[in-house]
């Protein structure tokens, strides 16, 4: 079981790192913030980025992206600025890169310019 979990926490990491390297070199104005512990983290956005309009890019490239509004509870203001909640721990390790790929080409085409 020890030797299980720490395999996967080596493959996690290295792709929370992927998914950190990926977002600084290509998408500008954007950020990941979170802790870098567990299988998400945050893309934050820049200001007027529509979070429908990434998740919609990312659905017709065939990639399930969610905006972090959506998990806003109903009824409460949202005072949060757009971000994107990318999950790296669901994907079989020979569909992480493609997936991740995807996920990036989504958030750059609909980026401000």
């Amino acid at each position: 079981y020890d030797r299980n979990v720490r395999r996967l926490r080596a493959e996690y990491r290295t792709r929370r790192i992927a998914v950190e390297q990926r977002v600084a070199d290509e998408l500008p104005g954007c950020r990941i913030s979170g802790l870098a512990a567990g299988l998400h983290c945050l893309v934050a956005l820049p200001a007027g980025t529509s979070e429908s309009r990434v998740t919609q890019a990312a659905e017709r490239r065939g990639v399930r992206l969610d905006g972090l509004e959506s998990y806003r509870l109903a009824g409460t203001s949202w005072r949060h600025p757009p971000a994107i909640v990318i999950g790296y721990g669901a994907p079989p390790p020979h569909r992480f890169q493609g997936g991740l790929d995807l996920a990036i080409g989504a958030i750059r085409r609909t980026l401000p310019r």
